[in-house]
């Protein structure tokens, strides 16, 4: 069944068609796993980079590897989510008609919401670099669906402005 779906999907050109008929989602509930999907990628990416940072710079003493981690996320942890969020909001907003900048402030919610959630599972203190951390996410992703915006000149996906359908 799977394969004669694939192969439909390959002569129509869509993947898209595809995630929505094999599961029988709805495009909001794509695009919901969607948003779920990026926010869990970018808070994993960024604890890779700190475990890759600690690995590769820091001591072989496990307390010590420790408390690297923690000055070096301190700091990286902010800059990274800040990054990664910016290019999350691009990606979830890129193939909007309309939205792009609230898909993008989704997205930043939705990475800031996961990363407190890791925060009040791992028992961290709190921190105002926390708060800060959090609403740069906010604003990165907002910023990221901006971007998706400045691509075509704020134009929908597919629209064209000259007369002639030629832009040469």
């Amino acid at each position: 069944m799977l394969i004669v779906r694939l192969s439909a999907v390959v002569q129509q050109g869509s993947i898209r068609d595809l995630q929505r008929s094999y599961s029988g989602k709805t495009e909001t509930d794509v695009r919901a796993l969607r948003y779920v999907a990026v926010a869990l990628t970018i808070e994993l990416v960024a604890i890779l980079l700190l475990v890759g940072v600690v690995a590769v710079s820091g001591p072989s003493d496990a307390e010590a590897a420790a408390a690297l981690a923690e000055r070096v996320g301190y700091w990286l942890g902010p800059a990274a989510g800040f990054v990664l969020c910016v290019v999350g909001g691009w990606y979830v907003a890129r193939d909007l008609e309309a939205g792009r900048v609230r898909s993008g402030l989704v997205l930043g919610a939705a990475a800031a919401g996961i990363d407190v959630l890791i925060l009040v599972a791992s028992g961290a203190a709190f921190q105002w670099m926390l708060v800060v951390s959090n609403v740069g996410r906010l604003i990165a992703g907002a910023l990221g669906g901006w971007l998706a915006t400045r691509r075509d000149g704020g134009r929908a996906p597919g629209v064209v402005t000259s007369g002639s359908g030629n832009d040469s």
